[in-house]
């Protein structure tokens, strides 16, 4: 039985497009090294003092604002217009933006180096860490573009490989650094950093080999000019996502910011799926647009949303649960913010969806624009209604703007569509709506379902047969959509 079940997948798996094959192991992939993540976190927390764990933390959180704006953020989405723009010269022209990247951070050192009492006195890390960081900032981008590169040509093995084997190795010689060093957070910052920097060093040779050790600069100035615009975009993202933690400590309190991150937490589990799917759906979206092949790209679209909104639904029926696994009773309350940030996570999924076409045309400024008005908004709307509502607010708030951010990169797609009239039809927008609209209807249906478990889980499992009896039928689309 179980070698004819072996059978079974191992045929179901080989008849699968190189895509979809992509797409699982990319999955499966952050989904460990998310689990690394989890598991290591009560390790260091048990190891490192409050202090010194704090320190981690604001490391760590510098680094990510600081990352788009110190490397320009040039893997992105001008690399990806590169790669698919440049098909004949991709290996020379990674290796002259992987160089690129380099001499910018290198530029931003120096401003840190001329005046670093100040900068330290800013970020309250030491010259040696912030040193430690450039250090970061110059290997991670190499990475990045490599892993970017892989993905686009749907090699998923050795991206695989390299992402688990910095994972893992940062997490075991950083527990080894902190249980027998005395330089506890030091270790703790650096260990994965270094490792970082060693597969940093030996892909940024290898692609320089792959180029022939032949250089060019001609893609520099498009680069900059795809990318230097889209900073204030990233900045604003980043103000979404955390803005709300900040003013939920300020006007409401700390045991409720408490309460919103672990909301947040245990709905960011979805990123994770819808990352990793977007990562292997962006090529395949500019490849059917670069070969005028738009049908496929419709009919992928439909279904991977209503899978992305039913798994959203199912993850905001088993809230109670979800919260009871990653936390005590005392934290219950924050199964009524799940429901509209599992949404934001959908509605984030879909104007990604608009937004790709737009960035495969450069249409970068409207989406500086766009996520410019949701910040704003967002803090807006955060301080007139967290003072009435509490921090239950910051969820509905966080979901208005991923609304408003999907409505406007829509209307954006919409203009695109009248210069590029083949496109029309890429996307079912009837289906589109009616997902997205049921997603909304399930939310406020869900929030009245907490009290009653019995039919919470009934509805978990007739989502679950209905899944299993419609299998094929997916399966079918979704390998006629990237084949």
């Amino acid at each position: 039985m179980l070698k004819s079940l072996y059978i079974k997948l191992s045929s179901s798996y080989s008849s699968l497009s190189a895509p979809v094959k992509a797409s699982f192991w990319f999955l499966v992939c952050s989904i460990i090294i998310k689990c690394f993540s989890m598991i290591s976190t009560p390790i260091f927390t048990r190891i490192l003092t409050v202090e010194e764990y704090g320190k981690t933390a604001n490391f760590y959180s510098w680094y990510d604002l600081l990352y788009p704006f110190v490397t320009l953020y040039l893997s992105g989405v001008a690399y990806n217009n590169v790669l698919i723009k440049h098909e004949d010269d991709r290996n020379r022209a990674t290796f002259s933006l992987m160089t690129l990247a380099l001499i910018v951070v290198f530029f931003f050192f120096i401003i840190y180096i001329i005046a670093d009492e100040f900068w330290n006195s800013m970020f309250d890390i030491t010259t040696p860490m912030m040193c430690i960081m450039f250090l970061h900032l110059l290997s991670y981008p190499i990475v990045d573009f490599w892993s970017a590169k892989e993905r686009f040509d749907y090699k998923y093995k050795k991206l695989v490989f390299v992402s688990l084997f910095i994972t893992i190795s940062g997490v075991i010689i950083g527990i080894l650094g902190v249980v027998y060093s005395k330089y506890k957070y030091e270790f703790r910052v650096s260990s994965p950093i270094f490792v970082t920097t060693f597969i940093g060093i030996i892909l940024y040779l290898n692609t320089y080999k792959q180029a022939d050790y032949k250089f060019t600069t001609k893609y520099w100035k498009y680069a900059l000019v795809l990318s230097i615009p889209l900073l204030p975009h990233y900045l604003s993202i980043k103000i979404l996502n955390q803005v709300d933690r900040v003013m939920i400590t300020q006007m409401v309190g700390l045991s409720e910011t408490g309460l919103y991150n672990l909301a947040c937490t245990v709905s960011n589990l979805m990123i994770i799926a819808t990352d990793a799917i977007n990562r292997s759906m962006c090529p395949y979206v500019y490849k059917s647009i670069k070969n005028k092949n738009i049908l496929p790209v419709r009919k992928m679209t439909s279904s991977i949303l209503l899978v992305v909104m039913v798994v959203s639904f199912l993850e905001m029926l088993i809230a109670p649960e979800l919260i009871k696994i990653f936390a005590t009773d005392d934290y219950l309350d924050a199964i009524y913010v799940i429901p509209p940030v599992a949404m934001s996570i959908y509605f984030i999924f879909l104007y990604v969806v608009f937004a790709n076409v737009e960035f495969y045309f450069e249409k970068t400024i409207f989406a500086t624009i766009v996520s410019g008005i949701a910040a704003v908004m967002n803090i807006g709307m955060n301080y007139i209604f967290l003072k009435k509502y509490g921090y239950y607010a910051a969820g509905y708030t966080t979901l208005i703007c991923y609304m408003l951010f999907a409505l406007l990169h829509y209307w954006n797609y919409k203009r695109i569509l009248k210069r590029e009239p083949y496109l029309n039809g890429i996307f079912d927008i009837r289906h589109v709506l009616l997902i997205s609209f049921s997603g909304l209807a399930l939310m406020g249906i869900c929030l009245l379902l907490y009290r009653y478990s019995v039919i919470r889980f009934s509805l978990v499992i007739i989502i679950i047969t209905i899944s299993f009896y419609f299998r094929n039928q997916l399966k079918s689309i979704i390998k006629t959509s990237n084949n």
